[in-house]
């Protein structure tokens, strides 16, 4: 079942059901806390996300799996929070083109016959690649990867696209990769951080990120924010605005991802980057 919910979701996106989800856990039966682990991550990356089963069964809360468990699961929660961003944007453009929130990997890559039959991994958008782990006892995964160039969300490391790699997925660890040159927005309190990833050489980045009083009656804004290559390891960065709807951050921050930036210019202004330095584990 906990398989059989990916083909399920992408199916329906396909069919023009765009906002579909499992019951974490299952309906029925009593998913064991490994199993719970795995369904509570895979569901954090869909539309609908929720955890239900039948009242005469043992509890889905968290908590009910123990400490270990419950540690684990708010890793994953609080993410889900961090990108309310980019899924409400993908809401919008749902609304707009129809499009599913999740796609199959051929999605943008539909020549290559690889990617035809995955259903046990999948994107969320365009720019981010979920490959949850589905079979028991697993702790690695392998997956075909569209074309492109793709980073590890949890570590910046680079795929490239293409190929089929494999990836660890201890019982903490969901593998999702970002598309190299996603403008990924995301929240942090009640500020925003716009991660920037390298594109690929001589190619262009882009983001979007729509807001609106969550009822989508009244006013609205749209944020295009695009990376254009200049010279030699130099990029610009631009952001566009439309909508009357006020800007609803406090504060808004960059996060660049695979470059070696040593400063940034602002309105002609030089300002110093910190370059985080990120370590592979």
């Amino acid at each position: 079942m906990l398989r059989q919910t990916i083909g399920t979701v992408l199916g329906l996106g396909l069919c023009g059901v765009p906002y579909s989800g499992p019951d974490i856990g299952g309906f029925t039966g009593a998913p064991s806390p490994e199993l719970f682990v795995r369904w509570f991550q895979l569901a954090s990356c869909l539309p609908f996300f929720r955890t239900h089963c039948a009242f005469y069964l043992p509890g889905r809360e968290p908590w009910e799996f123990g400490a270990e468990v419950l540690a684990i699961l708010r890793q994953y929660l609080e993410q889900r929070y961090r990108l309310l961003p980019y899924w409400y944007t993908l809401a919008w453009i749902s609304s707009q083109s129809g499009h599913p929130l999740v796609r199959p990997l051929f999605w943008n890559d539909p020549h290559n016959t690889a990617l035809w039959a995955v259903d046990d991994a999948f994107l969320v958008g365009d720019d981010l690649l979920v490959a949850p782990v589905v079979l028991e006892g697993g702790l690695k995964r392998s997956v075909a990867l569209p074309r492109g160039g793709w980073y590890n969300l949890e570590n910046d490391h680079f795929y490239p696209g293409g190929e089929t790699i494999e990836l660890d997925a201890p019982l903490e660890r969901l593998p999702i990769l970002v598309r190299a040159g996603t403008i990924l927005p995301m929240a942090e309190g009640d500020g925003l951080v716009l991660h920037l990833y390298l594109p690929l050489d001589g190619q262009s980045g882009s983001g979007l990120l729509y807001s609106d009083a969550g009822d989508d009656y009244g006013p609205h804004r749209l944020e295009r924010f695009s990376l254009a290559p200049l010279e030699t390891d130099k990029y610009s960065f631009t952001w566009n605005t439309t909508g009357e709807y006020h800007w609803p951050y406090r504060s808004c921050s960059l996060h660049l991802h695979g470059f070696s930036t040593t400063s940034l210019l602002l309105d002609e202004n030089r300002l110093p980057v910190q370059i985080d330095q990120v370590k592979e584990s």
